[in-house]
């Protein structure tokens, strides 16, 4: 049973805990986010618009933030989720999730106070 846990971006990185073959794993890795931009060419990709899109590959978390800063204009427009761990969640686990509860530290913290 693999699965994640949480998935966060920190500093360019993406820090992961999950579950592999039923034991707790943490790891930071480098991810290449992908973003899209418009094109004369007809592609599998199109904007809410039905402006085609061709896809943008980065090798980091850092390169596309900083394309999509000095790029990205009015008539220039880049196209893509930001939030770049989104895009880990569904290259990684493209079907349902198979998760276990047991797996799962929950807890929870009540404070009174006046």
């Amino acid at each position: 049973m693999n699965f994640y846990k949480s998935v966060i971006e920190f500093k360019g990185k993406l820090l992961i805990r999950g579950i592999h073959e039923g034991k707790d794993y943490k790891e930071k890795i480098d991810f290449g986010p992908i973003l899209y931009s418009l094109t004369q060419q007809q592609t599998e990709f199109k904007n809410l618009q039905g402006q085609f899109l061709k896809p943008i590959t980065f090798k980091n978390i850092d390169d596309a933030r900083r394309f999509r800063r000095d790029v990205a204009t009015e008539n220039s427009p880049i196209y893509g989720l930001e939030r770049f761990h989104y895009q880990y969640i569904n290259k990684q686990y493209p079907e349902n999730i198979q998760w276990d509860k047991k797996f799962i530290k929950i807890f929870t913290l009540d404070i009174e106070t006046d």
